[in-house]
C-alpha cells in the first residue's frame, strides 16, 4: 500500500521543475514569495479543516493516503477523501478571498503605478498559492486514495 518508487520520482520531479520554471523566468524567486498570502491560504486552510475534522482527522487522512495505516478499509478511505477534498476547497476559497481583499486594497490606493502593479502581483500570488496547495498537498493524496479504493475492489 506504500507509494511506488515511480510516484516519488514524479513528485520530486515536480518539486524540481517548479523552482526551475521560476529560475528560467529570470525575475527572481522573491517575487513569488508573499508571507501574508501564504499564511492566509495555507494556515487558514488548515485552521478551517481543524474546526471541521480536528487534528486527528487530518492526520488520519494523510496517514491513510500515504499508506501508513495498518488496515485502510473503505470507510477510512471515504473519511480521508472527505477531509482532503474539504482542505482543497478551503485553499481555493481562501485564494479567492485573498484575491478579493487584495483587489480592494489595490483599488483603494490607485496611485502611484508602482504600488498598483505590486499590489496586483500580490493578489495573483494568493491564487497561485491556492492552486499549488491543491496540487502539492491535496491532489496526490486524493489520487492515492482512489488507487487504494480500486485495490479494495
Amino acid at each position: 500500500m506504500h507509494m511506488k518508487a515511480n510516484q516519488w520520482i514524479f513528485g520530486l520531479l515536480v518539486l524540481i521543475l517548479l523552482p526551475g520554471s521560476i529560475w528560467v523566468t529570470g525575475i527572481g524567486v522573491l517575487y513569488y514569495i508573499d508571507i501574508p498570502s501564504a499564511i492566509v491560504v495555507f494556515l487558514g486552510g488548515y485552521l478551517i479543516a481543524l474546526t471541521s475534522h480536528g487534528a486527528s482527522g487530518i492526520a488520519e487522512a494523510y496517514r491513510t493516503a500515504s499508506g501508513r495505516m495498518a488496515a485502510a478499509d473503505a470507510p477510512a478511505i471515504g473519511r480521508s477523501r472527505a477531509v482532503l477534498r474539504g482542505l482543497g476547497r478551503n485553499f481555493i476559497f481562501l485564494g479567492i478571498f485573498g484575491i478579493i481583499m487584495g483587489l480592494i486594497a489595490v483599488l483603494s490606493i490607485f496611485d502611484p503605478p508602482e504600488t498598483f502593479a505590486r499590489g496586483l502581483a500580490t493578489l495573483i500570488i494568493t491564487a497561485l498559492y491556492a492552486v499549488m496547495g491543491n496540487l502539492l498537498l491535496v491532489n496526490p493524496f486524493l489520487h492515492r486514495l482512489d488507487a487504494m479504493e480500486g485495490e479494495l475492489g
